[in-house]
């Protein structure tokens, strides 16, 4: 079976309220298997910080189809993560990171 994902990842660290999360997945460095080959879909766009859906205004990322696809950040450091937040394609094809 083929996978294809579109996501966008936020990775919040914080103890008390929503107002003093840091997204630490913004100074992350982002990989993915393979993108798929166009202006959008870096491994980066994925930690940007952008909540925006849409492919092609460049928050999302995209692994062209294949078997594994995979995608991960790098951190850099260690931390205790309390909240992960991603966000699915808006403008199309949500169905795919169900693949």
């Amino acid at each position: 079976m083929k996978h294809t994902s579109v996501l966008s990842l936020l990775l919040l660290l914080g103890t008390s309220s929503a107002n003093n999360y840091q997204n630490v997945a913004l100074r992350g460095r982002a990989t993915m298997s393979e993108r798929i080959a166009d202006l959008y879909g870096f491994a980066s766009n994925a930690i940007d910080g952008n909540r925006e859906s849409n492919y092609s205004a460049g928050s999302c990322t995209s692994t062209v189809e294949m078997a594994n696809p995979w995608w991960r950040v790098d951190l850099l450091e260690s931390y205790i993560i309390t909240s992960i937040i991603i966000i699915n394609r808006g403008d199309c094809c949500a169905g795919k990171l169900n693949m």
